[in-house]
């Protein structure tokens, strides 16, 4: 008799990590910001109830009032064409709907490459991105309260200001991180340099 064996193959994402590891981080991470809306006042929907595949959108929803925020959390890198087109699709549903979105990155690159994309043309609609970066619990939920009291901070403020207005024609402002108008790209120390330079030799040459 003959026994024959197979490996069974386990998906991972581009890092190597298995994929159902992956997921149960995120779903992690999902889980532990929702407790800090609700906790801060406001009413959690979670994604399966905003749809599936290509009809989700956010990984929650954040209501305060009447005003909503799309919750999105990024532990991983995604193809800049995905982003690009999520970036597009908020963008115009923010064009007629008043809402907002918070994004919360596991790391500052993650971010940085989600506000280069950002930079591409203007932000009309108000974005909030955070990171949440720490391997410990207790340090997560800290930050994760402090992104979720300065969101909710801002929309109270502007919920206020614009009580009797049924659009939108001003957005709150968190500063760095809320990129009302779209944000500068963050280039390397050696980019700088390179345009600086070109700067120099630009303006060297209108002088002649």
């Amino acid at each position: 008799m003959v026994f024959s064996a197979c490996a069974e193959v386990v998906p991972e994402d581009k890092q190597g990590i298995p994929l159902l590891e992956v997921q149960a981080g995120h779903e992690l991470r999902v889980t532990e910001v929702a407790v800090e809306f609700i906790r801060a006042g406001f009413t959690w929907v979670p994604a399966l109830a905003t749809g599936k595949g290509s009809s989700k959108i956010s990984d929650g929803v954040a209501w305060l009032g009447d005003y909503r925020i799309e919750v999105e959390i990024e532990l991983s890198a995604k193809k800049q064409s995905r982003w690009k087109g999520i970036i597009d699709r908020y963008r115009n549903q923010q064009k007629t709907s008043p809402f907002g979105v918070c994004y919360i990155f596991g790391n500052d690159g993650l971010r940085r490459s989600f506000r280069n994309l950002m930079a591409a043309e203007k932000t009309t609609g108000y974005w909030y991105l955070g990171v949440t970066d720490s391997d410990q619990v207790e340090e997560r939920q800290k930050t994760d309260a402090a992104i979720v009291a300065e969101v909710k901070s801002a929309l109270l403020g502007f919920t206020s200001e614009n009580s009797h207005s049924s659009t939108v024609e001003k957005q709150p402002d968190l500063g760095f991180n809320s990129p009302e108008f779209a944000p500068q790209p963050i280039y390397s120390q050696a980019e700088l340099a390179r345009q600086k330079l070109a700067q120099y030799r630009e303006e060297k040459g209108k002088n002649k």
